[in-house]
Formats: C-alpha cells, structure tokens, sequence
C-alpha cells in the first residue's frame, strides 16, 4: 500500500499566541527527525506538541505515520482517527488509516476509508491504487482493473499501476494488454525487476503461441 505523507515544515505564525509557536517549533523537530527515518525519536517531539495543542491535527496525523512506520498500525490507526475528528475533510489521513487497517486484515474498514478518501478527492491517485491492490487480493478483478485504470488516468507516470494492471489483464487472460501494461512499466521505470520478469515470461509465452 501507498501511504501518502506530510514531513513538511510549518513556517511559524506570527502570532502572540506563544503556545502555538512552542506547538510549532516542537512539530517541526519532530518531522525534520521523521525526515531522517528517525521514527521513535520523531515520535517523543510529536507527543509534546500534541500535549501543548491537542487540537494540532497536523501533529496527529504525522504521529500516525511514525507510528506506522514501525508498524505499530493500532495505535497509528487511533491517531488517525483523532486526526479525522479534527479535521473530517483530510483525504490523506483516510487513505493512510485505510492502508494500515488492511495490514491489520480489516479489509471492510480499508474499503470504507479508501471510499471516503475518493469522494472527498477523486483525483486522489493513492486512493485508487490502494483499492485496486485491495480488489485484487480479493479476487475481483474487474473492479481492481477499473481502479487501477484511474490510477493511470490520474498518474499515467506511476509504473506500480502499469504493473498492477498487468497483472489484472493477466488474470482475466487479456494476455497481449498485460504485456502492454508490463512494457509501459519497465519505459518508466526500467530496473522494475518484477516488470521485466512478467514481460519476458508473458513475451516468450506469446512468441510461442503465435509459431505454433
């Protein structure tokens, strides 16, 4: 799953409210050490700033992230409910719930959010691919195709929806598509390993059934 994230600097307000400047400064320490992969340590600063300003959605919903980076996805997903309550219109923290939800095998959940995340942005290329993946591991194909093709649509550069797709067309045997989607994949990104693995196989198979 693709999680979409917010490391990004908040520039100070110019206020005179100085507990939302110490929120801010506490924030921004804590994404410059997410910034670094240093999760743990991201999280101590993130903690703080919520403490100082617990209606800093902002900070939930980066603390949520750490969290998910080390795979700590319950208590990433409590965070990113918090960040919703607080912010009910943020796309990205629906997507991101969604994806470790179905880490956590709730698949239903992830389906919803990734849902809620489309109608709230349905230019939303993550959302689609993270549902995409989600049909196709349940077998439904037709709808994995048609997410995976709005992906595309919306980010015709992404090779992971190329691929995805690939496999989609492979499975509901549209084998000269696939080998399409494949070809596209390794054009965008040609050390895509598993891309170029299927496109040969796939190749060789074609090559073969047209001598025969």
């Amino acid at each position: 799953m693709i999680k979409s994230i917010l490391f990004s600097l908040l520039g100070f307000i110019l206020s005179e409210n100085l507990q939302a400047q110490r929120s801010i400064r506490l924030y921004n320490k804590g994404l410059n050490l997410a910034n670094r992969e240093n999760y743990k340590s991201a999280i101590v600063f993130l903690d703080r700033a919520i403490r100082n300003d617990p209606l800093f959605y902002q900070a939930w919903y980066n603390r949520a992230l750490c969290k998910s980076r080390i795979k700590d996805f319950e208590a990433a997903i409590h965070d990113y409910s918090k960040c919703i309550a607080l912010n009910p219109s943020f796309s990205l923290a629906y997507n991101n719930r969604g994806a470790d939800k179905n880490d956590m095998g709730d698949v239903e959940g992830a389906l919803n959010d990734y849902a809620k995340a489309i109608q709230l942005d349905t230019t939303y290329t993550r959302a689609y691919f993270n549902r995409g993946i989600v049909w196709y591991e349940l077998k439904d194909f037709q709808k994995a195709f048609l997410d995976f093709s709005k992906a595309i649509e919306l980010s015709p550069g992404m090779p992971e929806a190329w691929y995805n797709r690939g496999m989609v067309n492979f499975m509901l045997k549209n084998y000269e598509n696939s080998l399409i989607d494949f070809t596209k994949a390794t054009e965008i990104r040609p050390d895509y390993a598993d891309a170029l693995q299927k496109r040969e196989v796939l190749l060789l198979a074609l090559v073969g059934k047209i001598q025969k």
